[in-house]
């Protein structure tokens, strides 16, 4: 007997295109249902592309393009680090031991291999790239282009582009444009914190990276924007009390975190009382605080503190970008 999978990957095969969830259960017979509890972001091979509509990853990757601008070490260095998002958009996952194959303008073929040791840097990296740098002669402040050709064997064409030559207006408003996502995405979630690795997966075959210019890579952007924390930057703590390692990303909206007299961030999480009205409280001591306005969350003190607990309307509709 097939299984739910079995039955999916069928219909995309036979339709060669992307389906919608009505779609998949027409042609397979399984409940709208449990598709959508199938198709999780920890599904890899078929894939969200937009609303209530998939399709196969290696079909929806193709054509994809990213841009990163390595750093003045890495470039020395001959490498390129995987530790970040750049692992994620050559893999589309967390493989962490795939080998990665790029070609350059030259039909130049360069079989890159991560290096987890840490004999080089301090952080995980690809190897094996020096010789494109220096046959580009590639410097600090130009990006590299990837455009996925077959994600199925991670390989890639490869081109720089010259940091004169960055179209810094449009791909400021590309930036914006996932920065909105992304935090949509985490606006969404009850914690309002996610591993990079799911972040990704939520938003990397909806946003439109095959376009000619595409945005800077997440890390770059997120860090750029005031209204994310970032674990490789930030001492960012999870609900349960633990710092949260910065071995992979972890990103968390900047409003939904109390910043501490010891530099830290701890989550604050809302809840609402029987008569609607919304409040916030610490995830490590579990004591009342309240809202002081410019990502500034306090602990309630005084009794007169605790009538400013209930949150109103204006704290929902803070956006500050910059």
């Amino acid at each position: 007997m097939s299984t739910t999978k079995q039955l999916l990957l069928q219909a995309f095969e036979e339709h060669k295109q992307a389906l919608t969830v009505d779609e998949l259960s027409q042609f397979t017979g399984i409940s709208p249902s449990k598709i959508r509890q199938k198709l999780t972001p920890y599904e890899q091979e078929i894939v969200r592309v937009g609303n209530s509509t998939y399709d196969l990853a290696k079909r929806a990757y193709k054509g994809k393009t990213f841009r990163y601008t390595p750093s003045k070490r890495e470039i020395d260095k001959g490498i390129l680090r995987s530790d970040d998002d750049l692992g994620m958009f050559l893999t589309a996952w967390d493989h962490s031991n795939a080998s990665i194959i790029f070609i350059d303008d030259k039909e130049n073929k360069y079989n890159v291999s991560n290096v987890v040791t840490k004999k080089v840097v301090k952080f995980p990296y690809y190897e094996d790239i020096a010789g494109w740098y220096k046959r580009v002669a590639f410097e600090e402040g130009d990006d590299i282009l990837f455009k996925c050709l077959d994600i199925s064997t991670c390989t890639f064409s490869i081109w720089k582009e010259k940091r004169e030559e960055r179209d810094g207006s449009a791909i400021s408003i590309k930036n914006k444009k996932l920065t909105d996502l992304v935090y949509d995405i985490l606006n969404h979630d009850s914690i309002k914190y996610e591993m990079v690795l799911f972040v990704v997966r939520k938003y990397l075959y909806i946003y439109p990276y095959n376009e000619d210019i595409p945005p800077d890579y997440l890390s770059k952007v997120l860090s750029e924007d005031n209204r994310f924390v970032i674990s490789s930057r930030d001492k960012m703590f999870s609900w349960t009390g633990h710092l949260i390692s910065s071995h992979w990303l972890t990103i968390g909206l900047k409003k939904y975190y109390f910043h501490n007299s010891d530099k830290k961030w701890i989550p604050v999480f809302i809840e609402q009382n029987k008569n609607g009205k919304k409040f916030g409280y610490c995830s490590q001591c579990g004591e009342t605080m309240y809202w002081a306005g410019e990502y500034q969350w306090l602990h309630a003190q005084f009794p007169g503190e605790y009538s400013r607990k209930y949150l109103n309307s204006s704290y929902f509709t803070f956006d500050k970008k910059d």
